[in-house]
């Protein structure tokens, strides 16, 4: 299966709730399903597309179930 997981990139346990707001949007593969990974971080909606169509072809997009998250402060959004 392929992946672009980087676990040097997604330690969210790590990060304080202002680095989290600071860039709210994420790339996620397996988005919705059990084993969610958080890819990348950014302060931008449009900075996240781009690295998301960048990094991912249609085929892994599909097959990875990648999307993105907006990080709000009452949780975790997919309606962006």
């Amino acid at each position: 299966m392929l992946c672009h997981y980087k676990p040097e990139v997604t330690a969210a346990h790590a990060l304080s709730a202002e680095a989290i707001l600071a860039k709210p949007y994420v790339i996620v593969e397996q988005a919705g399903y059990v084993g969610e990974r958080d890819v990348a971080r950014f302060d931008d909606y449009w900075k996240a597309l781009a690295a998301l169509n960048a990094d991912y072809d249609r085929d892994e997009r599909d097959e990875l179930h990648v999307a993105i998250a907006y990080e709000a402060p009452e949780g975790r959004t997919y309606e962006v």
